[in-house]
């Protein structure tokens, strides 16, 4: 079906500063290029806060988003309501759980086209199960070597710290399982562009970034919403 999105002035992402002549020939690193990669780190951590944003309020229901809850207390596909206990953290079984969610309505049939975003207080849980840890049950040394998991069961693993926090019995993070093909999409009206502009009558490097979007809810069928206690 068709999707409408209007795009108002609020949707505007504008940053930039401006660095004296002076001071950029007088530094022995380029300031202008750390302006350059500032202003992209933190536009690509407003899409990262917009898309959590998207996530977060999926509508959990049979023709919308799943749900899969830490420990065995809360069904599956409950709304977000239920309080944990300790202990009932992100584990491997959980991970399979929202894989196969996505899989009974059709979404992220092949390996890779599953993204699951975690906090790291969840990853750090990951890091100490034996599935990842000990080489003999995940095949490889590189979660040991690197400290990072990559993939698992085909779904690759992303953190964020700007996945949602919550106060149950106990504190909790939320972890969100996608199809990125049909889950939630960016609606461009300008991309981002980030330009250096050199005012010789100022003397004056100006950085600017100038960028016009929205980010819009495709289909909740491709999204699976986790509820898991931090410990």
């Amino acid at each position: 079906d068709n999707i409408t999105v209007s795009l108002t002035s609020a949707d505007v992402k504008l940053g930039g500063c401006s660095i004296s002549f002076e001071t950029a020939s007088a530094t022995r690193i380029s300031i202008v290029e750390m302006a350059h990669k500032q202003l992209v780190r933190q536009y690509l951590n407003t899409i990262e806060t917009d898309a959590n944003a998207i996530l977060e309020a999926a509508t959990i229901g049979t023709s919308n988003a799943g749900s899969i809850f830490g420990g065995s207390a809360v069904a599956d596909n409950e709304a977000i309501s239920s309080n944990l206990s300790a202990g009932d953290v992100i584990d491997v079984d959980k991970i399979v759980d929202m894989k196969i969610v996505l899989l009974e309505k059709n979404f992220a049939k092949k390996p890779g086209e599953a993204v699951l975003m975690i906090h790291p207080t969840q990853f750090k849980q990951l890091l100490k199960s034996s599935q990842f840890s000990n080489v003999a049950e995940f095949g490889e040394a590189s979660v040991v070597r690197k400290g990072v998991i990559e993939e698992y069961i085909g779904v690759i693993i992303e953190t964020s710290t700007l996945v949602t926090s919550a106060t149950q019995s106990v504190a909790v993070h939320y972890a969100y399982m996608i199809d990125p093909s049909a889950a939630a999409g960016i609606v461009w009206k300008e991309k981002a562009k980030v330009k250096v502009v050199t005012w010789d009558d100022e003397r004056v490097h100006k950085v600017l970034l100038d960028a016009w979007y929205r980010m819009t809810t495709i289909n909740e069928q491709a999204i699976v919403i986790g509820v898991f206690a931090d410990q």
